[in-house]
């Protein structure tokens, strides 16, 4: 009894705490809005330390979310890390809400009851906080999907598998994956329940290029991007690009 009375106040106070932060802050590296076109938006990331002389890196996000996923906040952010090593530029409907039920329906437990119970261990802490708001945030504000695409995509890819067997037509033209002769770097969540290992690790044996490298991260999807061991990550990407830079490929 005592325990549950005592969970009970946790939770009154979780709630009133999570009233009480507002609006929380997404998005956290100037950039400059580059090129526009219908609803795509190019954007350059303005540098936060000297040219390194590595090449550029464009980063293009996934059309289900938002792209300020890689730039969550300052010691969460894939571009934050790659500014700080040197140069960066980035990048009928379906609902997002439907995509949203979708993703928590693969892991329905995890992904809601058990998620917002843990919300009581860390309600004194507003910093903790602040950061599960923001991922809230983030997870559902996905935006809507052109039903069009949509269809294309989950048919083709999903369905078919076009795009590994070789017979994916974009624009009249062929995808082939084996006519990629540049460095690869194909980086990884080792516990990624939607884009698992087994869905990344066979690229490699279709591509064309010699010089392809693999970096396993050990965590889950939206882990590898803003967890505490996701600063692993610009770095493992500086260093591959940086070998290759020297013209010294690791293999």
């Amino acid at each position: 009894m005592d325990e549950a009375l005592g969970f009970g106040r946790r939770l009154a106070r979780e709630l009133r705490s999570v009233a009480g932060l507002g609006e929380v802050a997404v998005g956290c590296s100037d950039k400059e809005q580059v090129y526009a076109e219908d609803k795509l938006v190019l954007y350059r990331y303005r540098p936060r330390a000297a040219p390194a002389g590595l090449p550029p890196v464009v980063i293009c996000y996934a059309l289900v979310n938002r792209p300020y996923m890689v730039d969550l906040k300052e010691d969460r952010s894939l571009v934050r890390g790659l500014l700080d090593r040197g140069l960066l530029d980035a990048l009928g409907n379906v609902p997002g809400e439907f995509l949203n039920a979708t993703f928590l329906a693969l892991m329905p437990f995890r992904l809601t009851s058990q998620k917002y119970v843990g919300l009581a261990d860390i309600v004194d802490d507003p910093r903790q906080l602040e950061n599960f708001m923001r991922m809230e945030r983030w997870i559902f504000d996905s935006p809507d999907q052109a039903g069009e695409a949509f269809r294309q995509f989950v048919g083709w890819l999903f369905k078919e598998n076009r795009l590994a067997r070789g017979t994916l037509e974009l624009g009249g033209r062929r995808v082939d994956l084996g006519a990629i002769g540049c460095p690869v770097l194909n980086v990884y969540a080792t516990q990624d329940h939607l884009v698992p290992p087994s869905a990344s690790l066979p690229l490699g044996a279709l591509l064309g290029t010699r010089d392809y490298a693999t970096y396993a991260f050990p965590g889950g999807h939206i882990g590898i991007y803003v967890s505490g061991r996701a600063r692993q990550v610009p770095q493992a990407i500086a260093d591959w690009l940086g070998e290759r830079a020297a013209g010294r490929p690791s293999g």
